[in-house]
């Protein structure tokens, strides 16, 4: 982004009457934000039919629990931090002050959303003037993804206005360094921090450029200064770091998924994008169990969070050093997915947002707008304060999605610097046009059309469906079979080889009794992506069907894609006690038990084998355990009620 040129402005009485009647900058801001807020009520009553108002998705899902255990009483969080910890926190007080309403808490977060266009004005105001802050702000109030993240119950909610507040302390910070100024920089990054952690490298270049060349500032900082930067923002993250120490028992930073995020983001299979490894499910819960089982699994041994988190940074790094060549070019990749003009949602998709609420058929501005804007506006559009910080700003905040992977809400901490880059973009091209500069629309026009091809690139599929999917998994999950049954076959019609909605169609299907219509949909399930849900559910089809090879092959694929899936080692130990393999059974019921202690059903099952073996008592003792660990098990009791 070329420098732009500093211009002293002088009044003269002539020029006098014209600003006398020019529009006080506060009341257009006042206007846009009138009508943002208009725009995200508008959006919060239209959303009242989406399948996914409540936080019932993933993420979503996760959050909202955590929250409910600290309203619960769980106010330290035993254990060590997974997510970053500020927004449960914040969302727990917040159910607790508008009594667990979904709709206030959404409220108030979109209310949040008008902090981000406050301060995304007053970011281009420093850097720029009003009028670019300005029309900034507007980019912002009409933004569709911005809004309809911000009804999401994820941390980007309330970090996405943090970012913008980090940024503009520190771009105050540079016109007047002082202590104090310091120290609400370094609790605005902080905070921030608390919410996504890539703000990080940016806190440590910024004191190290400011520290090595004080000129950078509009006066030279103190070395108190400086200090108050770091020590405030090291004071915010202490006590997270305290936690895991003292509640959690481990030498943990913030978050003990760091690891494994960073194996997400660099593996053979990995695209730039999320992608949950071999094994694991994709809900939090579940990459929380199942990458602690694999862990453990190689290690032979329990591991502390620090050491899950280190075993799958390893593999990751072994990954790099072993194809440093591929790595590079998927680094590339993600540097290029982070422009893409869609919303690659690992949550909600946004490009199918229209078929639960009517508002997102209106044409918002989007990255497709955006993207163009400030790809060609960070070569060519003048930046006249603090361009340097402008840009160390972004530079590391993609280099930290560079390293880990791209989805839509983790670009979302810097629309507000990305808004100003825009609103740059279109007043100088509007000076252009006026003064009829051809040769310098001719470059922009240049830029323009390179900045749109790469924002439509498009590297990696968008699942047109998966709405649908998540719809129907939710209804499947309320057993309203009818209605799951009609978004699975929505979903198909979008997009046939899903593997997740002929998953869908498969057992929907089972519970409604049609086993025999279920099969064909499993077969092209593991067909489109080998998933071990799918492998087993598969294995229990032919099972049904008496066809005990093919279910044995489904069974072993199923525990081959995920070692520690208690269900397929039970499983298969049925169809092995089926063709009377007694020893082998009782292994994989074993199994079963080892994986999941509290699986009743392998218990029995394993009491019946021992049975079988003439080993009577051990049998009993299995039927018992089962008994204790779920009451309700009806089989275990009935093998104890049973005369022998």
């Amino acid at each position: 982004m070329p420098r732009g040129r500093r211009q002293t402005q002088t009044t003269t009485a002539r020029t006098r009457p014209a600003t006398a009647r020019a529009i006080d900058p506060r009341l257009v801001l006042l206007l846009i934000l009138a009508a943002a807020l208009g725009v995200r009520i508008a959006y919060l009553l239209f959303d009242r039919g989406d399948p996914f108002f409540e936080p019932v998705l993933l993420d979503a899902r996760y959050y909202h629990q955590w929250a409910e255990r600290i309203l619960g009483g769980d106010l330290v969080s035993r254990g060590v931090f997974y997510g970053l910890p500020l927004y449960p926190y914040v969302l727990a007080l917040c159910s607790a002050l508008t009594g667990g309403s979904t709709v206030a808490v959404k409220l108030v977060q979109l209310v949040l959303g008008l902090v981000t266009i406050f301060f995304t004005y007053r970011i281009g105001e420093r850097l720029a003037d009003p009028a670019t802050g300005l029309l900034a702000a507007g980019l912002a109030a009409l933004y569709g993804p911005l809004f309809f993240h911000e009804a999401m119950f994820i941390p980007e909610a309330i970090g996405v206005p943090l970012y913008a507040a980090a940024f503009w302390c520190c771009c105050r910070f540079l016109d007047a360094p002082s202590v104090r100024r310091g120290v609400l920089a370094g609790v605005a990054l902080g905070l921030a921090c608390l919410t996504k952690a890539g703000v990080m490298p940016f806190l440590v270049l910024f004191v190290a450029a400011l520290a090595v060349r004080p000129g950078l500032a509009a006066a030279p900082p103190s070395a108190g200064s400086l200090a108050a930067i770091v020590l405030s923002f090291a004071g915010i993250l202490a006590p997270v770091t305290l936690h895991n120490r003292v509640i959690g028992g481990d030498w943990v930073l913030l978050t003990s998924h760091a690891g494994l995020n960073f194996y997400i983001g660099n593996n053979p299979q990995a695209e730039g994008v999320f992608r949950a490894p071999d094994g694991t499910g994709v809900g939090l819960e579940s990459q929380i169990a199942d990458s602690r089982a694999i862990a453990e699994a190689a290690a032979g041994r329990s591991l502390r969070p620090s050491e899950v988190s280190a075993y799958w940074s390893g593999r990751a790094r072994a990954f790099i050093r072993a194809h440093p060549g591929s790595f590079l070019v998927l680094s590339a990749r993600k540097l290029l997915l982070a422009f893409d003009g869609r919303e690659l949602s690992d949550l909600q998709d946004y490009s199918s947002a229209g078929r639960f609420n009517p508002l997102m058929t209106l044409p918002w501005p989007s990255f497709a707008l955006l993207g163009p804007l400030v790809l060609a506006g960070l070569f060519l559009a003048p930046v006249p304060r603090y361009r340097w910080c402008l840009v160390l700003w972004i530079v590391t905040y993609l280099a930290g999605l560079a390293t880990f992977f791209v989805n839509a809400r983790y670009r979302l901490p810097m629309l507000s610097v990305w808004f100003v880059v825009a609103a740059l973009s279109l007043r100088a091209l509007a000076r252009d046009v006026r003064a009829r500069a051809w040769r310098s629309l001719a470059t922009w026009g240049v830029a323009l059309a390179v900045a749109v091809w790469i924002t439509r690139l498009a590297l990696v599929p968008i699942d047109p469906g998966r709405d649908y999917v998540n719809a129907a998994n939710l209804r499947l999950d309320a057993r309203e079979y009818a209605q799951a049954l009609d978004l699975y076959r929505q979903a198909l019609s979008l997009a046939p080889d899903s593997a997740q909605a002929n998953l869908g169609m498969g057992i929907v299907l089972d519970r409604l009794g049609r086993a025999s219509e279920a099969g064909p949909f499993y077969v092209r399930s593991v067909a489109s992506s080998p998933d071990p849900i799918a492998y087993n559910n598969l294995g229990a089809w032919y099972q049904q069907r008496g066809e005990l090879e093919q279910a044995e092959q489904a069974y072993l694929h199923a525990v081959e894609l995920k070692p520690q899936f208690a269900q397929a080692h039970d499983n298969l130990g049925i169809v092995y006690a089926r063709r009377g393999e007694t020893d082998q059974a009782m292994e994989s019921f074993r199994t079963a038990l080892r994986l999941d202690p509290k699986n009743c059903q392998a218990a029995t099952n394993l009491g019946v084998a021992l049975e079988q073996s003439g080993r009577v008592d051990e049998a009993r003792q299995q039927w018992t355990h089962a008994v204790d660990v779920d009451p309700t098990c009806e089989s275990a009791r009935r093998a104890l009620a049973k005369p022998r």
